[in-house]
């Protein structure tokens, strides 16, 4: 399924948005599909966010998002953008010199909650100085980019023909590694666990409906699939549906012997 996600949208239109992927998810699997929304259909401020009328059948639908925290109480997105964004003034600024050849990875060591824009300046010329040293080299060794004695950052060029600047994280793990694995069913049983709180607290009757978009990069179908058989409370669901960005979006998990053909 191709579809475009804007992850500027306010958080009412992301609600809305993946409302309408998974809309369009069921009414392209499901035969005689005819749905109909009501948004916030116990208040703005309560759950579940919508009820779809499918049938002769009345669904709570809450929507939510995975989401991590970094030291600091940031967000990781947040912290992910905001250094993507330097990589690319970064890039930016060695192509107006014209040293850009080749490819390079700018390798964040960690959750890093320093200021960035406080210390941006002093980063960008170590990061600049490296590109200018090796423009000639096809690779060259990693070096440690620091600010007051700390380590923020590492860039290293590799052999390829592609001139880019590339951000990258380190989590600790490999993506494929067991810990990746039960990391990424942490978020899952998180998000599962404290949307049954909500709707628990304000009496919300079944079926219900959970729509998740995966935030999370390193996050795979598989991943997620692998996460079921040790799933705690997903039979308070009728359903979870999972939106994976730039992906095909996929039925996670149902109770509905009619839906489980789509899984």
């Amino acid at each position: 399924m191709n579809h475009k996600k804007d992850t500027t949208l306010k958080t009412s239109d992301t609600e809305l948005l993946n409302k309408e992927l998974f809309h369009n998810f069921l009414k392209s699997k499901l035969e005689n599909f005819d749905a109909k929304w009501e948004r916030h259909p116990r208040g703005k401020y309560k759950p579940p966010d919508f009820k779809l009328i499918l049938g002769n059948k009345e669904y709570a639908v809450e929507v939510t998002e995975t989401k991590v925290i970094l030291k600091g109480q940031i967000e990781e997105k947040t912290f992910r953008s905001s250094r993507e964004r330097f990589v690319n003034e970064v890039q930016e600024e060695v192509n107006k010199l014209g040293i850009l050849r080749g490819l390079y990875y700018v390798f964040f060591l960690m959750p890093w909650t320093i200021q960035l824009n406080k210390y941006k300046k002093k980063i960008k010329k170590q990061l600049v100085k490296y590109i200018e040293d090796t423009k000639n080299n096809e690779s060259a060794e990693e070096i440690d980019i620091k600010v007051n004695y700390r380590t923020v950052c590492q860039i290293f060029k590799t052999n390829n023909d592609l001139d880019k600047v590339f951000v990258s994280f380190a989590d600790g793990v490999w993506p494929e590694s067991q810990e990746m694995q039960d990391f990424i069913c942490g978020l899952l049983q998180y998000a599962v666990c404290e949307k049954e709180r909500l709707l628990k607290k304000e009496s919300v009757p079944p079926p219900r409906i959970l729509i998740l978009y995966s935030s999370y990069p390193h996050a795979t179908t598989k991943m997620y699939k692998n996460c079921l058989p040790n799933l705690n409370n997903i039979n308070y669901f009728h359903s979870i549906f999972i939106i994976m960005p730039d992906r095909d979006d996929f039925l996670l998990y149902t109770c509905d012997e009619e839906w489980k053909n789509i899984v």
